[in-house]
């Protein structure tokens, strides 16, 4: 089956329609007070030796990615484009981050919104996208569903620094980062990109 993979810098790929904040972030659902979905997919992704093998190579932690794989940035695609109407699901791999962090998505179509002000659906997948052991309980390949979604839609997604705190997010007053650079706060262009795509064809 064929996927698309997507990093946010040291954290591999997580968050829910019950609390709303100031960039319109909502969560698809409950989570408990480790910030694992309620609404977690019975199935999880099986997820291969292989891949593990080619993400560590490709995607390794604690290293500057635009000096150790540039050639992963001269990619330009920062979202996904349904060719045709499908399930759409989000799988943790693993992650590397001190923070817990929340994971989201968000839908369009036809030409990407130019501010990020005007994204009005930001749904939160995972609220805390840290692993058992490392400060949530989330194990490799559990998988929500973001949705059924015709063809023609794209779909983007974003990280929001640090927001479990409490056992709950609290969006305002931390970073959010999206996969399209334009959307992040970096005055420097060539900072503004924390995410690459990536095909895997297995």
């Amino acid at each position: 089956m064929k996927k698309h993979l997507l990093k946010f810098v040291s954290i591999l790929f997580y968050l829910s329609l019950t609390i709303t904040y100031a960039q319109n972030f909502s969560e698809m659902g409950s989570s408990n007070s480790q910030g694992v979905p309620a609404y977690l997919d019975k199935t999880n992704e099986s997820i291969s030796a292989t891949l593990l093998a080619d993400l560590k190579i490709l995607l390794p932690d604690a290293e500057n990615l635009q000096q150790k794989n540039p050639a992963l940035y001269k990619n330009n695609m920062s979202y996904i484009t349904l060719n045709q109407a499908g399930d759409v699901y989000l799988a943790f791999v693993s992650e590397g981050a001190d923070f817990k962090s929340a994971v989201g998505f968000y839908t369009f179509k036809g030409i990407p919104p130019a501010q990020k002000f005007f994204l009005n659906n930001c749904k939160i997948a995972f609220a805390n996208v840290s692993g058992a052991g490392s400060g949530g309980e989330l194990k490799q390949g559990n998988r929500v569903k973001l949705g059924n979604f015709p063809a023609g839609t794209s779909i983007g997604f974003f990280l929001i620094s640090n927001a479990f705190k409490y056992e709950r997010v609290m969006a305002i007053g931390s970073d959010a980062f999206f996969s399209d650079p334009v959307y992040n706060p970096e005055s420097n262009a060539s900072l503004k990109k924390h995410s690459v795509l990536l095909y895997d064809e297995a």
